[in-house]
């Protein structure tokens, strides 16, 4: 077959590849290649029908793979040659079409682009401050999404019809608005209103912006409809205006997030380097935490914003309405979610009011709908390595591509806190955004919405229910309750095998799953695993010695209960006598304490923890650090500003000569005694990684997986780094999911599909 001669191709291509732009590109390229043919959406991604020699068609394959528009991604790409068809002269875009399962990946939502910023602060643009301006490279995706595939009669645009001069841009091949969805201007599309306590609307548009910057600006706290919920915004340098927002929210003690009206704004409050600049000013523009300086050349943050910590959660302005905001602004604010502590995102202005009446001055609400709430996506550094610690707005919902597909379709349920659900369906996992703890009638409520939003996108029917072990979680008494065959996944294997599906590994591998709780096969609390995997199987090789949580869930809030239990466990009773004058025990009465101390002896309300989680709990405590938590990780976060890297670590922790349990009691007696707590603490956070070092020492020919909540610190990752990239064993940790329970859900689908 000569190179030269015209062939009919069949390409299909899968990922990524709706709403991102991604036809008006292919259109592009084979204009310039002067090659006929069609491009259109299906259930499966793209498909094109093009005529061309086999160079010419190399070249073509090639250069949508090296040029693909930077928010899109291509998982397969696959050219096949077809019987000759009747093809038109010039190359065109055909409407979409498909009726199949759908198999190709969401987007997620997308921060404004340079483009669109550069039109709205335009005054000779006819888009001039308007605040839902978005093209084919940004704007909201996933979030007003009702079915796929992608186009305007499936999404919450549906009820605005476009103007003359928006559908020119929409149908011309040409303009970055082609296509584009959610494009509408001040003539056409949502309308945006500042509503007080009593539903009344002030203002509109432009002037709603305007309205909404002075409140901010005179202290008071304002509701800001984002892209996948409100937002409670307040002048984060106005110490009153943040405690007033901390009083409404129920939230008082855990940092809040700042956003920054652009890159200059924020240097001025947080050293920043270009990594990770870069993924602020990304498509995806998560929260970032980074250090933050201890003095601005502008007004200083209030103390109220992160109390406690050196890291700062910021974030740049990333909707036009955001920007347009803090451009009036100009100062940092506190950016929240709308909502109850530890409850699901406020997606729509009736709830708002219904769930948070009091919580805000004023509502900056419009009419566009959120048809799927997604909160905010978060990212830290631990070194030079990026740690997504929840993934939301920007990355989910994320698509996997796996080697070998699904026998049926899974749904996985995933655990109690940090929920995520996946869907295994043909040869992808699809993991939903943050759905948060399972802990109210609202957070079950978001739970059942985001899972019929993934069967719907996704025309599945679930086969097969994946879910913990653990009998009291919400998401394994409703998965035993729907009468689909159920799998149950022991949590901390779950964890370990959602990494080895993230990095395609199909090898053994010595799995180190370090968290505050999951339930084990011996019916008790676990959270200290070393495993060693063998595909859908693992066995546990080592864990620590059991602690009890003194009171159960309330130990989990009091690190003082740990560290008493392990006095306990180290002195027996004598431990309330020669410990007395300890901070941990000093909060109690003489009663209090022989309640706990029948509590201990009894294992009543009691339960015995394997936890790492717990080990920083009873630090911090034994330190004098912290007694009683105000949020979820708040020890490891004190924690890690205390370690000094040139503190040298004296080995006190051995593995046992037999048996599987690590003794950690020479530690703690090291603590105990010291009086330097920050050698303490360094010398804490080296018996962690001198413990994995001497395992993994043991297997040097496997890979090594380190995941769980507790590898989010970021002082144990950067010293795990260290050694391992001296060590030459291979290291491998979550990085599109978390290392936290949200990843759970992921590695329960994937058991699903190793076990069949």
């Amino acid at each position: 077959m000569s190179a030269k001669q015209k062939l009919y191709w069949h390409i299909e291509i899968n990922g990524i590849v709706q709403g991102v732009g991604f036809r008006p590109f292919v259109y592009r390229i084979a204009r310039q290649m002067n090659l006929p043919g069609t491009v259109r959406n299906n259930s499966a991604g793209v498909e094109i029908q093009v005529c061309g020699s086999n160079d010419d068609i190399n070249v073509f394959c090639e250069r949508i793979r090296t040029e693909a528009p930077r928010v899109s991604r291509i998982e397969t790409l696959t050219a096949t040659i077809t019987a000759p068809c009747n093809l038109p002269e010039s190359f065109t875009i055909d409407a979409s079409h498909g009726t199949a399962p759908p198999l190709t990946s969401i987007s997620p939502d997308l921060a404004i682009c340079h483009e669109c910023l550069q039109e709205m602060f335009d005054p000779r643009n006819r888009r001039y401050l308007y605040p839902f301006i978005t093209c084919t490279h940004c704007g909201p995706r996933y979030t007003i999404m009702a079915n796929i595939p992608y186009d305007r009669p499936n999404t919450s645009m549906a009820a605005f019809a476009m103007c003359d001069d928006c559908r020119q841009e929409y149908t011309d091949p040409v303009d970055r608005r082609y296509h584009a969805q959610p494009v509408s201007c001040f003539h056409c599309g949502p309308t945006l209103r500042v509503l007080n306590q009593q539903s009344q609307c002030l203002a509109t548009q432009t002037d709603a912006v305007r309205l909404a910057a002075r409140e901010i600006l005179q202290g008071n706290v304002i509701a800001v409809k984002g892209l996948g919920g409100f937002h409670l915004l307040c002048d984060a340098t106005n110490h009153r205006a943040v405690e007033s927002l901390r009083e409404r929210k129920h939230r008082y003690g855990k940092p809040l997030a700042v956003m920054f009206r652009d890159r200059e704004h924020l240097l001025s409050y947080s050293p920043c380097d270009e990594t990770a600049l870069q993924l602020l000013e990304s498509h995806r523009a998560p929260i970032v935490l980074l250090e933050r300086l201890p003095h601005s050349r502008h007004r200083p943050l209030s103390e109220l914003v992160a109390p406690g910590v050196p890291t700062l959660g910021v974030f740049l302005a990333y909707t036009p309405l955001h920007r347009l905001l803090l451009h009036l602004v100009n100062r940092p604010v506190v950016a929240t979610s709308a909502n109850i502590s530890d409850e699901p995102i406020i997606t729509n202005v009736h709830d708002l009011y219904a769930r948070l009446s009091g919580g805000f001055a004023f509502a900056l609400d419009h009419d566009r709908p959120i048809l799927n709430g997604c909160d905010d996506s978060v990212m830290t550094f631990a070194g030079t390595r990026p740690l997504m610690l929840r993934s939301g707005r920007g990355y989910a919902p994320v698509s996997f591509p796996l080697e070998h597909s699904f026998r049926q379709h899974v749904l996985a349920t995933g655990p109690q806190q940090k929920v995520t659900i996946a869907l295994g369906i043909e040869d992808q996992l699809v993991v939903s955004p943050h759905i948060g703890d399972l802990e109210s009638p609202e957070s079950l409520q978001f739970f059942s919405e985001t899972r019929k939003t993934l069967c719907r996108l996704y025309q599945s029917e679930p086969e097969r229910l994946q879910h913990d072990l653990h009998p009291r979680y919400m998401t394994t008494q409703w998965a035993l309750q729907q009468g689909v065959h159920c799998h149950g996944v022991q949590h901390h294997h779950a964890h370990a095998l959602a990494v080895m599906m993230e990095h395609g590994l199909h090898e053994p591998a010595l799995a180190f799953v370090w968290d505050g709780t999951g339930y084990g096969t011996d019916n008790t609390l676990w959270g200290a695993e070393t495993l060693l995997l063998h595909g859908a199987s693992c066995e546990r090789l080592y864990t620590i010695h059991p602690l009890r949580l003194l009171g159960g869930e309330a130990a989990v809030r009091e690190p003082r209960r740990i560290a008493l239990a392990c006095l306990l466990q180290m002195y027996g009773p004598d431990a309330l006598r020669t410990c007395r004058h300890h901070p941990a025990l000093r909060s109690y009465s003489d009663a209090e304490l022989q309640i706990l101390l029948s509590a201990w002896q009894k294992g009543v309300n009691a339960p015995l923890s394997t936890s790492v989680g717990r080990l920083f709990d009873a630090v911090a405590s034994l330190c004098g650090i912290c007694q009683k938590a105000d949020y979820e990780g708040q020890t490891g976060l004190l924690l890690e500003a205390l370690f000094d890297p040139s503190v040298p670590y004296p080995p006190l922790v051995s593995l046992p000569a037999a048996g599987h349990r690590i003794d950690y009691r020479e530690l703690f007696n090291y603590i105990l005694l010291g009086s330097d707590v920050r050698q303490s603490v360094s010398v804490f956070f080296r018996a962690l990684v001198h413990t994995i070092e001497q395992i993994s020492q043991q297997h040097p020919q496997l890979p090594v997986i380190c995941t769980g909540g507790v590898f989010q610190n970021r002082v144990l990752v950067k010293l795990l780094d260290e050694y391992f990239q001296c060590s030459g064993q291979r290291l491998y940790m979550p990085v599109v999911l978390p290392p936290n329970d949200a990843s759970i859900a992921a590695g329960q689908a994937y058991a699903a599909l190793l076990s069949s």
